[in-house]
């Protein structure tokens, strides 16, 4: 794919891999992407989230964190990678690993973050979060990371044991903020 930051990438721009009797694509996204990955966004954060909270918390949070201006501007950060799941050629899912430092990943050692990995609802549990995070952990390895590190709804319990099936242990909170809704999330990390 050529160079992004410090790091020449040794990963194709496509990676294929059988799971359940399917064929996953995984390639890094580009600024042209940012309308896609807004709506995945949109859609499986709402999917996922909207029973547990108020219309206006809903709405007020999507538009901020998922605008498509919002995505381009991320997108277009060097220090952030987002990958994108295909399958037979549908976007299914993506993972966004973010190198911004932030408080809660001061104690830990030269760490990124799992910001986001997201499939769409009728696609979980067909591997494409295996095959996103397992390609997570690829690029952080490259990048000579050595903890990899996520924040988890408190209530969400699938996310939670997703995660805890990969390795990664609680080891703290913060504030998750929906809307104007102060909401806990669990801090996990993992060792790469």
């Amino acid at each position: 794919m050529g160079e992004v930051g410090p790091v020449q990438w040794s990963l194709k721009d496509f990676i294929k891999s059988p799971s359940c009797f399917m064929s996953i694509e995984i390639r890094f996204a580009t600024v042209s992407d940012a309308e896609n990955i807004s709506a995945i966004g949109r859609q499986t954060f709402f999917e996922t989230f909207a029973l547990e909270n108020t219309k206006e918390n809903m709405e007020k949070h999507l538009a901020e964190y998922y605008a498509p201006e919002k995505m381009k501007e991320e997108l277009e950060d060097q220090l952030n990678v987002f990958i994108l799941a295909y399958y037979k050629e549908e976007f299914v899912g993506y993972a966004k690993l973010n190198e911004n430092p932030k408080e809660e990943s001061a104690e830990l050692h030269n760490p990124i973050e799992l910001e986001r990995i997201y499939s769409i609802n009728k696609m979980i549990g067909m591997g494409i979060g295996k095959k996103l995070i397992e390609t997570c952990f690829t690029i952080a390895k490259e990048k000579n990371k050595k903890e990899i590190w996520l924040g988890v709804g408190e209530h969400n319990y699938r996310a939670q044991k997703f995660y805890a099936q990969w390795g990664f242990e609680r080891y703290g909170d913060h504030i998750f903020k929906v809307g104007d809704d102060p909401q806990k999330d669990w801090l996990m990390k993992k060792s790469i």
